[in-house]
């Protein structure tokens, strides 16, 4: 199902007018679900993903995909006794860095968990890296502390 589930999330982020589809609230539930359907049925995935994506469907929950599908790999990576880590840095870390940050960051995994950690680039963090890590968040990018200096700078004199 995860993965049937993650190629539905893949087609929508590769077609637009799939996305829109799936995420336009205007759309009648009863067409979203008869399209699902097709789509499911074409796809050869198993009733249980598609009898999934009807519920979200008729609940009007398709735009949420991307985070139902985070919740529901990091339920299955807890229950293999994995942790998930995605480290977004502002350029792509060498492999001595990763290597650095993921020795630091299984600190925070319990004795006997696996660390699994994926990598993102995202320039608008203009430097330093942020880390997501099941329910923690850790900030560590330039942009925020930007945003700080920025939020300190227009408080009022003597406040």
């Amino acid at each position: 199902m995860q993965a049937e589930f993650k190629t539905v999330i893949d087609a929508a982020n590769g077609d637009p007018k799939f996305k829109t589809f799936l995420e336009d609230p205007t759309m009648s539930k009863a067409k979203k679900i008869a399209g699902l359907t097709a789509f499911c049925d074409g796809a050869g995935f198993a009733p249980v993903t598609k009898s999934f994506l009807c519920v979200v469907a008729e609940n009007g929950r398709l735009a949420e995909n991307q985070k139902i599908y985070d919740a529901l790999e990091e339920y299955t990576l807890a229950a293999a006794g994995q942790v998930k880590a995605t480290v977004t840095s502002a350029q792509a870390l060498t492999p001595e860095q990763l290597k650095e940050l993921t020795a630091k960051l299984r600190a925070h995994v319990d004795s006997g968990g696996e660390l699994k950690v994926e990598t993102k680039v995202d320039s608008r963090l203009v430097g330093g890296f942020t880390v997501a890590m099941g329910e923690d968040f850790f900030d560590l990018s330039l942009m925020s502390r930007i945003r700080q200096m920025e939020a300190e700078l227009s408080k009022p004199v003597g406040a």
